[in-house]
C-alpha cells in the first residue's frame, strides 16, 4: 500500500487510485477494485455463500459489541469495526461443522483455536492492558473469570498522558 508523503493531501479517487486518511497510518492511496469479476457474475453460488457468512458475522459482531457498549463508550477507535468483523471472520472460518454458505461464528467458537483466537483479540493493540499491568492473566472461558497474577501496583506502567486506570 502507498503511502503519501508530499505537502498535497488528496481524499478521493483518481484513475484507478484510491486516496484516503487513516487516523495512525496518515494519507494513504491504493489502486481502485473490488468489483465483481467475471467467474462472479457468471457463478453467484459463492458470492451468495459469503454474503450469507458474512452477514452472520456482522450480527455476531453487533451483538458482541453491544453487549460491551458500556466498556467501550469512552473509547474512540475508527478502526474497532473492522478488526472485530475480521475476528469474527476468523472464528467463523474454523466451523467445521457447516458447509460453505452455512458456516458461522458459535461452531467456531467451540474449537480451541476460535477460542484462542477471541481470548488473543485486543481492544486496544496500541495499550496492552496485561503488559500495562505488567502481570499474567488467565481467563476461564467456563467460569468467565480472568485471574490475574503476579499483580504490583508498584511496576504498573501507565500509558503516556493517562490520568486513571480502571478496571471493570
Amino acid at each position: 500500500m502507498a503511502k503519501q508523503v508530499g505537502i498535497i493531501k488528496l481524499k478521493g479517487t483518481i484513475g484507478d487510485l484510491n486516496f484516503y486518511n487513516t487516523k495512525n497510518a496518515g494519507s494513504l492511496a491504493r489502486k481502485a477494485g473490488g468489483g465483481f469479476n467475471k467467474d462472479q457474475k457468471k457463478k453467484p453460488v459463492r458470492t451468495m455463500e459469503n454474503a450469507s457468512e458474512f452477514g452472520r458475522c456482522s450480527k455476531t459482531k453487533k451483538a458482541f459489541k453491544m453487549a460491551l457498549a458500556p466498556f467501550l463508550c469512552v473509547r474512540k477507535d475508527g478502526e474497532l469495526h473492522g478488526r472485530m468483523v475480521q475476528l469474527f471472520t476468523r472464528i467463523k472460518d474454523q466451523d467445521r461443522i457447516n458447509s460453505r454458505g452455512k458456516r458461522s461464528v458459535g461452531p467456531g467458537l467451540d474449537t480451541p483455536r476460535g477460542r484462542q483466537l477471541l481470548q488473543d483479540f485486543q481492544f486496544t493493540p496500541y495499550c496492552n492492558v496485561m503488559e500495562t499491568l505488567a502481570a499474567s492473566g488467565d481467563f476461564d472461558f467456563t467460569s468467565r473469570r480472568l485471574h490475574i497474577t503476579n499483580f504490583d501496583m508498584k511496576n504498573v506502567q501507565f500509558p503516556a498522558g493517562a490520568t486513571h486506570l480502571a478496571l471493570t
